[in-house]
C-alpha cells in the first residue's frame, strides 16, 4: 500500500506528497491563534507555505546528489510526516527561513564526499551556519558538523581547519563593520544579547517530550539496526553513514541549549531522522512489517491532531 507506493520514484510520488504537506499546512494555520485576517496575512502565510515547499526540495535534492538512500521515495515521506506531527512549524516564518539556510548549508556539508571544490564548500557552509546562529545562537553547533565531515571524508590538510572558523565569523565581521559605520553598536551587542543555556525545560512540556522522546528513540534504533548492514556497502557510504549520526545527535543536543525550549529546537530532527527511517524501511523484506511501519509513524502524527497536541 503507503510503503510500495513510495517504494518507486515516481513523479506523482511528489504531487501526493505535496498536497499532503499543504493540507497540513492549512490545518496548522486554522489550528494557530491569529487575530486578524488580511492580504498581507495571506501574503505571509503563502510565502511560508513556499518556504516548506522548497526546504522539502532541498532536503530530497541532497538525499538524491549524494546518495543516501536507495532509488525511491522514502525519504521525502518521512520528510512530510515529522513535518506534520510538529505542524506549528509550518507557520512559523523566521523558523522556516533559517532551515532553509541550514539546508543550503548541509548540502554544502554532505558534498564534502566529492573532492571537489572543497575550500569553496567549506566556508560556504560555515558562513550559511554563522548566518543562522545569528538568530539562533544554539545552530551554530551545527559548525561540529563541518569537522566531522572533514575528518569523515579525509580531506584533512592544515589549512582546511580555518577555513569554516573565517566563515563563521564572517557575518559577526560584517555586523561589526555595519554597526561601525552607522556608529551605533546596539545592533552589534544585541546579536549576543541572547544568551544560550543548557536547560532541561523539554522535561517540563510533556506533550512535546514524549513525542521528541518517541521520535529519537525510533531514529535511534533504526541507525543501530541499519549499521550493522553498512559493512556491505562502499567506504563513501560508510563515511556518510557516520555523518548523518554525528547530525543526528548534534540535532539531539540542541534540545537542551537555548533560552527556552520550543517546536524550534525539534526541527532540527528532521531532516537526519527521516533519513534514518528511510534507510530502515527499505531494509525492511516482509511486507506487511514495511506496512505495519509507516502506518504506526502516521498513527502517531495523527494522535497529535486528535488530542489537539500544541507545541
Amino acid at each position: 500500500m503507503i510503503a510500495n507506493l513510495f517504494n518507486k520514484a515516481h513523479p506523482l510520488n511528489i504531487f501526493l506528497l505535496l498536497a499532503f504537506m499543504i493540507l497540513f499546512f492549512f490545518i496548522a494555520l486554522f489550528k494557530s491563534d491569529y487575530n486578524s485576517v488580511s492580504y498581507a496575512f495571506w501574503l505571509l502565510k503563502s510565502a511560508d507555505l513556499a518556504l516548506v515547499i522548497l526546504l522539502i526540495t532541498l532536503y530530497y535534492f541532497m538525499v538524491e546528489t549524494n546518495r543516501l538512500t536507495y532509488t525511491n521515495h522514502y525519504s521525502i515521506l518521512y520528510f512530510c510526516l515529522l513535518f506534520a506531527l510538529f505542524y506549528p512549524a509550518l507557520i512559523l516564518t523566521k523558523l522556516l527561513v533559517i532551515q532553509v539556510v541550514l539546508a543550503l548549508a548541509f548540502k554544502r556539508i554532505y558534498s564534502l564526499r566529492i573532492n571537489q571544490n572543497i575550500k569553496e564548500k567549506l566556508f560556504d557552509s560555515a558562513l550559511l551556519i554563522g548566518v543562522s546562529s545569528v538568530f539562533f545562537q544554539e545552530s551554530g553547533l551545527f559548525i561540529l558538523l563541518i569537522y566531522s565531515a572533514i575528518f569523515l571524508f579525509k580531506r584533512t590538510y592544515w589549512n582546511f581547519l580555518f577555513i569554516p572558523l573565517f566563515g563563521f565569523i564572517t557575518p559577526y565581521f560584517l555586523i561589526y563593520i555595519y554597526s561601525l559605520s552607522i556608529a551605533d553598536f546596539s545592533i552589534f551587542y544585541s546579536v549576543f544579547y541572547y544568551k544560550m543555556n543548557f536547560n532541561l525545560e523539554l522535561f517540563y512540556q510533556i506533550p512535546l517530550s514524549i513525542y521528541i522522546g518517541i521520535v529519537f528513540l525510533i531514529g535511534l534504533i533504526n541507525f543501530m539496526i541499519c549499521t550493522a548492514k553498512t559493512s556491505n556497502y562502499n567506504n563513501e557510504f560508510r563515511g556518510l553513514w557516520r555523518l548523518i549520526f554525528v547530525h543526528f545527535i548534534t540535532a539531539g543536543l540542541l534540545l537542551f541549549f537555548g533560552m527556552r525550549f520550543t517546536i524550534y529546537n525539534a526541527v532540527y530532527l528532521i531532516f537526519p531522522t527521516g533519513i534514518i527511517l528511510a534507510n530502515y524501511l527499505q531494509t525492511i523484506t516482509v511486507k506487511w512489517r514495511k506496512e505495519a511501519f509507516v502506518f504506526i509513524f502516521i498513527a502517531l502524527v495523527l494522535s497529535g491532531y486528535l488530542y489537539n497536541f500544541k507545541p
